[in-house]
């Protein structure tokens, strides 16, 4: 389902493991949570990389969408964890999610994907989730909102 939603991006198609930090996350949310987040995709205007590749935004369009809360700024909820394939400790690559203001904002890697990859000769393509940690539950505004 998400793949068919990144066709609505024209400029910046999510690559392979970025795709995969995404679908790990959802798959620990809520039905409802969910259905926010989805909706929040579709009305996306634009995904930008920034600093080499290790900052992925989502920036909106002026759609209303429902939110999440808490909606803090800048709140990271969950941070997602990406093995080779053949599962080495030392070739795990983590990416952390944010909310902004309820609004799913980022995937970020503390350090640039291609530099990770050179540095453990891997394929970035054969990143597979290892385990997602939930550092916030989110919750739905209005749970009608989502429906």
């Amino acid at each position: 389902m998400l793949e068919s939603l990144f066709t609505l991006f024209k400029r910046t198609r999510l690559l392979n493991y970025e795709q995969r930090c995404l679908d790990g996350w959802r798959a620990t949310l809520s039905e409802s949570a969910k259905r926010v987040l989805d909706l929040q995709l579709s009305a996306m205007r634009r995904v930008q990389r920034q600093a080499g590749g290790a900052k992925l935004c989502f920036y909106p369009g002026g759609a209303k969408v429902p939110e999440f809360r808490p909606s803090a700024p800048d709140l990271m909820v969950s941070v997602v964890t990406l093995q080779d394939s053949n599962g080495a400790v030392a070739k795990m690559m983590r990416a952390r999610v944010y909310v902004h203001r309820g609004h799913f904002f980022s995937i970020e890697f503390p350090k640039r994907p291609d530099r990770f990859a050179e540095q453990h000769q891997i394929d970035l393509d054969s990143l597979t989730v290892a385990s997602v940690e939930t550092c916030v539950e989110l919750s739905v505004s209005n749970p009608m909102e989502s429906s």
